[in-house]
């Protein structure tokens, strides 16, 4: 006799998961935060930056981890038509999130834990049509001959100074629009991620230690918790 499939409630990817005080996600299904670059050329929502929240909630996910990353500055985009979190941009991600709820809720999918995810392209940074314009840690010259970096792209301590301001500032306005938590995308050899490889690099930000390569990511961490405390 062939076994009937449990309901889907029996699952253990149903159970409820805690992720932190306060914060529980209804079930362990995911959607991941890829970039979705179809986004106007300010970095707003699109349509169909619309219909793809939309069909988040509708998924039954219960952890939206982002949906897909936003630039924190506009020289930061990956694609010309990337997200990006501004001030001009704001309401635009905050009625993708209330979109995705609006559309789970008609479902009958169990609300979601929604975050955003927060990024700066660094090294690999494109955005314009013009072509890729990188922000780089340090120089390489193998990452740079593929990149099209040069020395005058090293980003200076006083650029990483307003970096970490704008990573507090785009956390802050997720906040504000919502936003249950927000991530710092510290991957794939992007502005974050770089400065852990930045051992010939000069002053506070780079140095021969670990301690001295994890001091941004840290000051980044810092700055969010202090501008946007239930993130």
């Amino acid at each position: 006799m062939r076994r009937r499939p449990a309901p889907v409630a029996a699952l253990p990817l149903a159970d409820p998961w805690p992720l932190a005080p306060g914060l529980i996600a209804p079930n362990r299904w995911v959607v991941q935060p890829m970039e979705g670059w179809d986004a106007l050329a300010d970095g707003s929502p699109s349509d169909l930056t619309l219909r793809r929240w939309r069909n988040f909630g509708r998924s039954g996910a219960g952890l939206v981890w982002g949906g897909e990353a936003a630039a924190v500055t506009p020289d930061g985009r990956g694609n010309p038509h990337q997200l990006v979190v501004s001030d001009g941009t704001a309401a635009g991600l905050g009625a993708l999130r209330r979109a995705l709820l609006d559309v789970a809720a008609e479902a009958g999918n169990p609300t979601p834990i929604v975050g955003l995810q927060l990024t700066h392209s660094g090294r690999w940074a494109c955005p314009t049509s013009a072509g890729p314009r990188p922000r780089i840690a340090y120089s390489h010259p193998l990452l740079d001959a593929r990149s099209g970096a040069t020395a005058d792209d090293v980003v200076t301590d006083a650029d990483v100074d307003a970096l970490v301001a704008a990573f507090a500032r785009s956390a802050a306005l997720a906040q504000s629009e919502g936003f249950d938590f927000v991530d710092l995308k510290h991957c794939h050899g992007y502005l974050l991620h770089e400065f852990l490889a930045a051992r010939r690099r000069p002053g506070a930000w780079g140095g021969p230690t670990l301690d001295d390569r994890t001091r941004l990511i840290r000051r980044v961490s810092e700055a969010v918790r202090e501008s946007a405390p239930a993130s």
